[in-house]
């Protein structure tokens, strides 16, 4: 039997006839780069301002070696900063390179966006997961919490394609054709993952009744951030708090749930024990995906928008370049409380309602399309730090600053 190769571009096609059977609808160019420079207030003064606070000039790789932190803001010297990356590039390998320290790839990437006419200008960056303000400024950034109003802590700044090595794997996209269909799909929640999101937003005791925990949430009452702040636990270590009691529950006679941690790390203790790692063709035979932010958005989320199975997830967060908060709820994929109390009640109504189910998954699928175009994420790259880098012109950002990370 011939094998046939399929191509991005086959995949776009694919999903582009689907999304017109449902008349999901497109987006335009304008309407997208205005979402990702929302976050920089029309204050042509923003409280942060790097030329003075803290703000670092790195002109050359070294410079960039020299700051002790990724989470941080900076202002490269885009001509200066890609010429010694050359020379580094000569004369060492790719491997050692990131070896040597991950901000490379950080850089590369963000160097990759400047196009013509914008070599000899300066642009302030946050790399890094870092959620906290930039000061309403037209700082580029790959992460802010999901919020319009960017005057809110954490929900400002300028949003760009980051870590696409980690977050928009090159053969996501296939993803698209090895989906084996939703009838053939079990009536079954999938979640595998690491225990991110911070050491003090997990238990140090395991409770045999997740309910007996005095610092866990019953009700789903207020926010991740608000449970945390109160003592509590992290959305993803409410999940896993529950994990045993989840996989208990059965349907039909079989599991319902299957969810287990694969990797313990950000030193949070093996309370719960491990589970296999399930690569994604073992996730997308489950008719749901369980999507849990950690240290911010979840690395898996993109293939599992692509795999037409419904992702299942609490309102977001933390946005990215995918704008999470754009996406509508029960549209989408299917909303459930930041804490997981209404998990099961929202799975069974999914597994009663197979047909609504079904269609939430395609319409995740339509929602990823526009990612699958290559040229125009092209365009739209260049035309965010294009218009960023002029914003801060405009308000006067990485003027006189300090040297040489000192």
């Amino acid at each position: 039997m011939i094998k046939i190769k399929y191509t991005k571009d086959d995949a776009l096609q694919r999903l582009n006839a689907m999304c017109e059977s449902l008349d999901s609808p497109t987006t335009s160019l304008e309407s997208d780069l205005s979402w990702y420079l929302s976050g920089a207030s029309p204050d042509p003064n923003p409280s942060y301002d790097p030329t003075f606070t803290g703000g670092l000039l790195s002109s050359t790789w070294s410079d960039i070696l020299d700051l002790s932190r990724v989470d941080i803001i900076q202002c490269l010297d885009i001509n200066g900063v890609r010429n010694s990356m050359e020379e580094i590039g000569k004369v060492e390998e790719v491997g050692m390179r990131m070896e040597l320290d991950p901000k490379f790839y950080y850089t590369k990437e963000l160097l990759g966006y400047v196009g013509k006419g914008l070599e000899g200008e300066k642009v302030s960056v946050k790399f890094g997961d870092g959620k906290g303000s930039v000061g309403g400024g037209p700082t580029l950034r790959k992460i802010r919490r999901c919020n319009s109003d960017s005057s809110s802590s954490g929900n400002d700044g300028v949003i760009y394609k980051a870590e696409k090595w980690r977050h928009w794997r090159e053969d996501d996209w296939m993803t698209v054709y090895e989906d084996i269909g939703w009838e053939k799909k079990m009536d079954k929640a999938t979640w595998r993952g690491s225990t991110t999101g911070c050491e003090d937003c997990y238990p140090k005791i395991k409770y045999e009744n997740y309910e007996d925990d005095p610092k866990g949430s019953k009700d789903g009452k207020g926010s991740a951030r608000e449970a945390v702040r109160r003592g509590g636990y992290g959305s993803r270590a409410e999940l896993v708090r529950r994990m045993d009691w989840l996989n208990g529950i059965e349907r039909g006679g079989k599991n319902m749930f299957d969810i287990g941690v694969s990797i313990y790390n950000q030193n949070v203790e093996n309370l719960w024990g491990t589970k296999p790692f399930l690569s994604k063709a073992d996730q997308m035979g489950s008719k749901v995906i369980i999507i849990a932010e950690g240290n911010d958005v979840a690395t898996g989320s993109k293939w599992a928008m692509l795999s037409g199975s419904v992702v299942v997830m609490s309102s977001p967060a933390t946005c990215s370049w995918l704008m999470e908060d754009e996406m509508i709820p029960g549209v989408h994929y299917l909303e459930v409380k930041w804490d997981w109390s209404d998990l099961v009640e929202k799975v069974e109504w999914c597994f009663d309602n197979d047909e609504e189910c079904e269609r939430i998954g395609k319409m995740g699928q339509c929602w990823m399309r526009r990612f699958l175009d290559d040229e125009r994420e092209g365009i739209l790259q260049e035309m965010v730090v294009r218009e960023a880098i002029k914003m801060q012109k405009e308000r006067g950002y990485c003027g006189v600053l300090r040297g040489g990370g000192n």
